[in-house]
């Protein structure tokens, strides 16, 4: 995993804040083509995802499984 993906599962808000001030890659993919907007659905963690899309993240971008950030955070609850 990039620092943002594992910032984004592991981390802090301002650990994320720091990475994306820092220009990382908001678009970046795991291996199995989650973003991290995706994990911060997963997660549930709001304010990350927040953050990402305040960077212009990838809004429609769907993983291997055809799922975008929206339907994960839907069914992960």
């Amino acid at each position: 995993w990039s620092p943002l993906l594992k910032a984004i599962a592991l981390g802090t808000s301002e650990e994320v804040a720091a990475l994306l001030d820092d220009n990382a890659k908001i678009n970046d993919e795991d291996r199995c083509s989650r973003t991290p907007l995706h994990l911060a659905a997963l997660v549930g963690d709001v304010h990350k995802a927040e953050l990402l899309h305040a960077q212009g993240c990838g809004l429609e971008t769907a993983d291997r499984g055809g799922d975008t950030a929206l339907m994960v955070a839907a069914t992960s609850g």
